[in-house]
Parts: C-alpha cells; sequence; structure tokens
C-alpha cells in the first residue's frame, strides 16, 4: 500500500555508512552531496552515487538494531561508522579524527554471576574486544563504548586503568557484535571525530560545537566518496 513503510529492499552499494545522529549527516555527509531518500523507511537512508547511509539513532539499542536492519536491507563490500567521541587520550584534540582498531563495552558487567568475565563480556568464551580492519592508514585508537555520555572520567577509572582506551562513544561495539554474529565484522571500519574530553565540561562543549569540528571529517569523508 502506498505510504507503508519500507521494511525489506536490498540494495548493493560499494560502501555503507552507519551514522548515529541526523545533525552529523548533515554536516558530514549531505554537504559532501549525500541525498536523502524519498523511500519511507525504519530507518532514514541518504545516498550517493553508489555509497548508501544508514541513520542507526543514538545508544547501543539503536545502534545494534539499525546496524541488524542495514545488513537485511543493504548488500556490501564495506561497512563504516562514522561519528562524535570523546577522547581519553591528551594527544587526541578537538577536530581530530582517528580510525578505531578494537572496541570493547565498557557499561557491560556481569562479573558479580561470573568473574572470570572481563568488562563487556556476558561469558568467559564469548568476544570481549572487538579487533576492526585498518581501512584508511589513520592513527589507530582503541574505543569504549557504553550508554552514557561521560562527563566524569571517575566513571571510566577500573576500565581505563585495565584496558587505556584512547576515544568513548555510544555506538561502535554494538554495531560490531551485531556485525561478528552476522558474519561482516571483517568489513567494518570506524572513523571517530573528537569532540570533547568527556570530562565535566563535555556537555558545553557538545552544545557549543563549531564549524571547525567537522573540518578534518568533511574533508576525509570527500576524499572516500570521491574516489568510489
Amino acid at each position: 500500500m502506498a505510504g507503508d513503510i519500507i521494511t525489506k529492499m536490498v540494495d548493493k552499494k560499494k560502501i555503507v555508512f552507519l551514522v548515529a545522529m541526523g545533525f552529523e549527516v548533515e554536516k558530514m555527509f549531505q554537504s559532501n552531496g549525500f541525498i536523502k531518500s524519498a523511500k519511507k523507511t525504519v530507518f532514514p537512508i541518504y545516498e550517493k552515487d553508489d555509497l548508501g547511509l544508514v541513520e542507526i539513532g543514538v545508544s547501543k539499542t539503536m545502534a545494534a538494531a539499525g546496524a541488524q536492519w542495514a545488513i537485511s536491507n543493504f548488500e556490501t563490500e564495506r561497512w563504516v561508522n562514522v561519528g562524535l567521541c570523546g577522547s581519553l587520550n591528551n594527544e587526541l584534540g578537538f577536530g581530530d579524527v582517528v580510525e578505531v582498531g578494537e572496541c570493547r563495552f565498557h557499561d557491560l558487567d556481569v562479573r558479580g554471576l561470573n568473574p572470570e568475565c572481563k568488562i563487556g563480556q556476558v561469558s568467559p568464551d564469548q568476544e570481549y574486544i572487538y579487533k576492526l580492519k585498518d581501512h584508511f592508514g589513520l592513527k589507530k585508537a582503541k574505543c569504549i563504548t557504553g550508554d552514557i555520555f561521560v562527563n566524569e572520567r571517575p566513571k571510566l577509572k577500573e576500565i581505563i586503568e585495565e584496558y587505556s582506551p584512547d576515544v568513548v562513544e555510544m555506538e561502535l561495539t554494538a554495531i560490531a557484535q551485531v556485525m561478528k554474529v552476522n558474519g561482516q565484522l571483517s568489513k567494518l571500519s570506524s572513523l571517530k571525530v573528537v569532540s570533547d574530553k568527556a570530562n565535566d565540561e563535555a556537555g558545553s562543549d557538545f552544545d557549543n560545537i563549531e564549524e571547525r569540528l567537522f573540518e578534518k571529517i568533511k574533508k576525509f569523508v570527500s576524499q572516500i566518496t570521491s574516489s568510489i
């Protein structure tokens, strides 16, 4: 029926980008020629030539649902997650772009039930660190994911001491977990843009985003998309 939401439409794309927030799509991709599809879909999609983009939403739950929906509706050579992050590494500054080499959860902890588990692991025989492919040759970063906007470093004290992560955000590891289950983790890469220092000024930093935040990533997205 006309107006019904399309739930299944396998489409072949060279690359499919997975992006959480609408303003990230606008600043990084629509400014690089991506156009929102007129199709009514569960998750908004954007297209440019042989490239696709799915706006998956914020949080682990939305990211996992969006990634699974994307897998069900697209065939692609590469999945690329792009989004903002908080920096836990003093060498990373506002607007810097890193490629994630590995990621894990920081707020999944079942050690009260099974002391053998690590943070981010639901059983000792399951993954807790997800390794991502090197596609872009940028500085590598270790990323932690959780359903918390981190504006107080003490919240992460234990995992910082154990793992020494570089950046923190709210979607990537959930996406990686879904890709792993679907046998597509080898296709996944991730670019993160530093928007704050994950401290008590993070909220004001985020609220006062300036255009220079997107300068480096816009150029990089342009390079990626124009070479296809």
